[in-house]
């Protein structure tokens, strides 16, 4: 395999991690004078970690979740313990260390720029890291750095669970790459091809999302969101330009290569201001979008799809395998992954976690045997700590019971979802990656859209123009969905609603007509099968309303604690946490009533389940 970094033997513990820390420290120094919006374009973003025991992915976690800082950058270390904590393990258990980024041998390539050599020498070298972590832990198992696209593709191509793959890794930039095709096949992971930083798609969109008052590395759903309220026609053929197609597969973002000044480097001015004279004014933060700036997102869009069409289309042909694993925080696209699966390719698969977050499994399996690992991949990132409600929790006014029956609490939760309440849904293990994928999720009823304008406007106090996603039984989806050929577990790709979506749901249908879908299966997440099992009792309508249990510029809820203060700041209704139901006091007599029908019904002759899956 590419990258392979040990064994066989295979170590039996390994921690995978990734974030650079100091990194936005450093580029804050470097360019002192920068905007803050300028700042925002240093690597290193989604610290992580994960904990792999005899080749089985065991937990994973965000950093963030614990800091309480969105894409924190800095070292793990609070991750790395969790998960250790959560697989029972101690810092000196652990084998192997693996690292998402190996700079090693490019101090050269560095020295040409003074700025840049200095950021090699206080962020990107590789013994660094392992100094954090001797400093964190006071003991550094062996280390090993992985170079940043093998770690994307290692994770992609687990997840996707496939004995042969043409693997596309499009990223803001690795080492040195932007753009990689490796080939998966007989349990190797080969390079086909890759491109420098003027192939960098994700950089071409974070520049375009900067332009349109965002912020880069952040905000790029925004842009997404906001493309289905344009016309592409408009911008069509300055983005035609902007990112021209190249004949051996590959694309060269023109405007990346513009001249600058090496002590201005990095700060990306004369891309900035070649889409200020082909666009117009960039947008500031308290100004309105106007339809200019929709119809600069809708060409946006429209041309990277395009550009990632040409790429995906040139690997197939290249490699001769079908079936595509799509990682780096380009895949985050969903957008783009729903409309290209099926036509750019046979099948799409992107893993839950995309973005650098995920390069801390990937990491890990770039030292583990990767086929054994694949074929014990948990079909769900469900990885991290469940909520341990505190022993208090039962003595807020607001306290309703402690339930410790699922199906009750199922049946409570559809019965008020189905009057009109917004719930908070907090059990079980956290998700990995950006996702809630119904362990830490805010509830809605999908047959109104007065939902989504409150749970917008309202809970998380965001743009009324940004899609709220449907959660769906996987044996109910087509009848609402026309689902594309790629990974529906994990909302990574929108599919074409149907009619009966339309009429149904409208709520979660966006307005170009799209959706990003998460399937259920019951075998694979019961709970959350049964709460939407008890909704379509009521209402006919086997649906929900999916979004994070947080609110604006907080991080998805991770403890119990956490939960209760997004209940609280976000003016939810109903709180299911671990087996405690809180409810507000405008909800409490429907919730107590709707508890003593679950209670009554449990107690009777279980129906048959309808299709269970």
């Amino acid at each position: 395999m590419t990258g392979r970094l040990v064994g066989p033997p295979y170590p039996r513990v390994v921690v995978g991690y990734s974030g650079l820390h100091g990194s936005a420290e450093h580029y804050r120094w470097s360019f002192p004078g920068a905007s803050a919006a300028e700042h925002r374009h240093f690597q290193g973003y989604d610290a992580a970690a994960a904990v792999f025991v005899d080749g089985h992915l065991v937990a994973a976690g965000q950093q963030e979740r614990w800091s309480g800082r969105k894409f924190d950058h800095a070292f793990p270390g609070t991750a790395v313990h969790q998960c250790l904590r959560l697989a029972g393990l101690s810092i000196t258990d652990v084998h192997a260390v693996a690292h998402n980024f190996d700079h090693g041998g490019l101090r050269k390539l560095y020295a040409r720029n003074p700025l840049a050599v200095d950021r090699y020498d206080a962020v990107l070298d590789p013994c660094l890291q392992g100094r954090w972590f001797g400093e964190h832990f006071g003991h550094v198992p062996p280390f090993f750095p992985v170079r940043h696209h093998i770690a994307h593709a290692t994770y992609a191509v687990a997840a996707a669970g496939r004995d042969r793959l043409t693997v596309v890794i499009a990223d803001g930039l690795g080492e040195t790459d932007a753009l990689t095709v490796f080939a998966y096949r007989d349990g190797r992971l080969d390079r086909v091809r890759s491109w420098p930083w003027r192939a960098s798609l994700g950089l071409y969109y974070s520049l375009v999302t900067q332009h349109l008052g965002w912020l880069a590395n952040s905000d790029e759903y925004k842009v997404m969101g906001l493309a289905a309220y344009g016309d592409p026609d408009r911008y069509r053929q300055v983005f035609d330009d902007a990112v021209v197609l190249r004949d051996d597969g590959g694309v060269d973002v023109t405007f990346l290569g513009l001249p600058d000044e090496p002590a201005l480097r990095g700060l990306h001015r004369p891309a900035s201001a070649w889409l200020i004279d082909h666009l117009g004014t960039t947008r500031m933060p308290n100004v309105s979008v106007e339809q200019r700036h929709a119809d600069v997102a809708a060409a946006a869009q429209q041309r990277l799809e395009q550009a990632l069409r040409h790429v995906i289309t040139a690997a197939v042909t290249e490699t001769g395998i079908g079936d595509v694993a799509f990682g780096g925080g380009v895949a985050l696209n969903c957008l783009a992954v729903g409309r290209l699966a099926g036509r750019a390719c046979d099948t799409l698969l992107v893993p839950p976690a995309p973005g650098d977050d995920g390069t801390a499994i990937g990491a890990a399996l770039a030292v583990l045997d990767l086929d054994a690992a694949s074929a014990s991949w948990p079909p769900l990132p469900l990885l991290g700590p469940a909520p341990k409600a505190p022993i208090a929790l039962a003595n807020r006014s607001d306290h309703i019971a402690a339930v410790a029956d699922p199906q009750v609490r199922a049946h409570v939760g559809a019965q008020v979802l189905a009057a009109g309440a917004v719930v908070g849904w907090a059990h079980g293990p956290m998700e990995f990656g950006p996702r809630a994928l119904g362990n830490r999720s805010i509830f809605a009823d999908p047959r109104t859209k007065a939902s989504r304008e409150r749970v917008n406007r309202a809970i998380k106090q965001r743009e009324d123009f940004r899609p709220l996603a449907p959660v769906v039984k996987a044996e109910a989806a087509p009848r609402y969905f026309d689902l594309p050929p790629a990974q529906l577990r994990h909302m990574t790709a929108v599919a074409r609603a149907r009619p009966t979506a339309l009429h149904d749901v409208p709520a979660v249908v966006h307005a170009d007509g799209t959706a990003r879908v998460q399937i259920v299966h019951r075998a694979e997440h019961a709970v959350l099968w049964h709460l939407l099992d008890a909704f379509e009792e009521l209402t006919g309508v086997p649906v929900l309303l999916n979004t994070s249990l947080n609110v604006n510029g907080r991080p998805m809820a991770c403890t119990a604690e956490d939960a209760v203060a997004t209940y609280e700041a976000g003016a939810l209704d109903l709180l299911v946490v671990d087996n405690h139901i809180l409810a507000t006091t405008a909800w409490r007599p429907r919730v107590m009533d709707a508890l003593r029908r679950a209670v009554t019904g449990a107690e009777r002759q279980p129906r048959a389940s309808r299709g269970e899956v």
